[in-house]
């Protein structure tokens, strides 16, 4: 019964997400980020079935941001057809569409530079020009958080490939994550490189650190501290 509901939660949070607003991918987010959190509580639980396969079985990235954006660019289109004419404009939201495509640092790089150009674009008083600059910060949080989503889901898939390695060998645990060949190991989204991994006393420790120059919080970072029962 958890198992079908936290299915129908993903495939839920996958529809809505995958829709031709905005808003709608946020609220997709939300619910994505509701079945992760129900994932987290099945493999904390003694003796749960492993989900390493299903989580990989998951699309990469988990939700496809183009319908939403698709959607608002001909919606802007339909309420500013001068939008559509306008050179600059048009280039200021090709490259935030761009964005998401891109690696993370670079897709972060990449908003930094375009909220500059959208600043220029705002004093020059063109109605259109300010609207279409002021979308910008939005666009950026929704990249973070659609960034958030896929690395909670790698970290949860990392943390599974630990486990399928224990129950292959006796439970004894990888002293690294590049020991587990016998399946991918997901990379953090966010850096590119292996998760924080560190064998425990009693288990092990997973860990996604924030971005370089920013504070730990919970939105930036995790981690998580697994227990392995003796046997």
């Amino acid at each position: 019964s958890a198992i079908h509901d936290l299915q129908a939660v993903f495939r839920l949070g996958n529809d809505v997400a995958e829709s031709p607003t905005m808003i709608r991918m946020l609220i997709g987010f939300a619910l994505t980020a509701i079945a992760t959190d129900g994932a987290e509580q099945w493999i904390a639980r003694p003796d749960a079935p492993n989900l390493y396969w299903a989580l990989n079985s998951l699309p990469k990235p988990f939700i496809d941001p183009r319908p939403a954006l698709d959607g608002e660019a001909a919606y802007a289109r339909s309420v500013m057809p001068q939008t559509h004419d306008n050179v600059q404009l048009r280039d200021l939201w090709d490259d935030q569409v761009k964005a998401f495509g891109l690696p993370h640092d670079r897709g972060v790089a990449e908003f930094a530079k375009i909220a500059q150009r959208a600043k220029v674009l705002q004093q020059g008083g063109d109605p259109a020009a300010v609207a279409a600059s002021l979308v910008v910060p939005a666009m950026a949080k929704s990249h973070s958080a659609f960034t958030r989503i896929n690395r909670r889901l790698a970290g949860l898939q990392a943390v599974e490939a630990v486990r399928l390695y224990g129950a292959d060998h006796a439970g004894k645990l990888p002293t690294k994550l590049a020991d587990i060949i016998a399946v991918p190991v997901p990379t953090d989204p966010i850096t590119g490189k292996p998760f924080v991994y560190a064998v425990t006393p009693d288990g092990f420790t997973l860990e996604a650190p924030p971005p370089a120059g920013e504070i730990a919080n919970p939105a930036n970072s995790f981690r998580y501290n697994v227990s392995i029962r003796k046997k």
